[in-house]
Parts: structure tokens; sequence; C-alpha cells
């Protein structure tokens, strides 16, 4: 079933504050069920709110989620940022399914990959300048930029079709360069020559020297 944020916002984005102590609001997507984020309804959770995701969050159409709470996913489930959706996290999420980015992910705050799956496509982009802690895999063909440490014991692949800065940064396990394997290797010809006629130069000049 298809439901649209409007039916959860007041559950998700409302602080209910009971003699000066707030409560907190945990909300569930179940199984089978997607909450839709686009431009017309924006949802922020708050400092207190808990969002599980068991189904699936899908954020498109220039919609943007901003987390200062907890995000969890889930019991199969997942995560969608689609091209023009944006996620903007300074509270925490924790993943132990999968998260796909064709749109644009910002952390500032805390993301753990528990035995989880994120992909970052040719048109997404994840921007980590906080904590980032991979138990997982993160594959990427679009655009990862870390300006912090990530501390890394799964795996991290960068493919050739995407950009990455910043991985000098991650650590146990470092990250896995994937290349072209269409890419051509210069013949043994090519190098070779060259090389010769920069020592046989060499040679010449050395002897007229002397």
């Amino acid at each position: 079933m298809k439901t649209h944020a409007t039916t959860y916002i007041l559950a998700v984005a409302v602080l209910v504050f009971f003699a000066g102590t707030a409560t907190a609001t945990d909300t569930t997507v179940s199984s089978g069920d997607t909450l839709v984020v686009n431009s017309s309804s924006p949802i922020t959770i708050g400092t207190f709110d808990s969002l599980a995701i068991n189904g699936m969050l899908l954020i498109e159409n220039n919609g943007i989620l901003t987390n200062i709470g907890t995000i969890t996913v889930e019991n199969g489930g997942s995560i969608l940022i689609e091209n023009g959706g944006t996620l903007i996290n300074s509270g925490t999420i924790y993943n132990s399914e999968n998260i796909g980015i064709n749109g644009f992910l910002q952390n500032s705050g805390i993301i753990v990959f528990n035995n989880g799956n994120i992909t970052i496509n040719q048109t997404g982009e994840l921007d980590n300048s906080a904590y980032l802690s991979n138990y997982g895999n993160i594959t990427n063909h679009g655009i990862f930029s870390n300006h912090n440490t990530i501390e890394n014991y799964g795996s991290i692949n960068l493919y050739y079709d995407g950009t990455h800065s910043g991985m000098e940064n991650v650590a146990p396990v470092p990250v896995n360069i994937i290349t072209d394997p269409n890419q051509e290797i210069p013949e043994f010809p090519t190098l070779a020559i060259p090389m010769a006629a920069i020592i046989g130069l060499t040679l010449i000049f050395q002897r007229r020297k002397n």
C-alpha cells in the first residue's frame, strides 16, 4: 500500500510535551507499505522521534526528509532516494537492509550500516561529514564524498564510473577501487620503444660529456 507522508506527519514530526517533558513519537512503516515523501509533503523527524522502516521509505520529486531523531531500516525494509529527493541526517540512521541513492544523502550525524547494503547510483550522491560505520556493503557509481573518518569493517567498492574523495580516511579495511574492464592496457612494444629511445639518448649525451 502506497501512503503519502501527510498521513504520517502528525505521528512523526510532532513532539508532545507533558509537564515540561518531551514524549517520543515512535512510528513504523509496516512490511508491504510505502511512505512517500515529495515536495508537497516534507517530513522532519524530531530529536525524540523514531521511524522504523519495515516496508519502504520513498523520497521523490524534490521531497526532503530531515532526520534529527532515529531511523531504523530492518526486517526487509528499504529506503529509496530518487533523483531529486534529499535525505538530510543529523540524527542517527541504523541500516540492516537496503538503501538506494539516486538523489542526495547528506550525513552530519551518525550512520551505522549493520550488514546492510547501500548503493550510490550514477545520479546519486552521498556526502559524509560526520560518523559513518560500515559492516555491510557500500557500492559507488555516483559521487561519494567523505570529510571525516569512515570506520569500515565491511566492503566499500568504488567503481570507475563514479567519483570519490576522502577515501584515505577509511580504516581498518581499505576501499576497493574497481577499474574499467574494457580499458586498454598498452602493449609491451608501445612502452618499450619510448623507454629504449630515452635510454639511448641518455647514453649518447653522457658519452659526449665524457
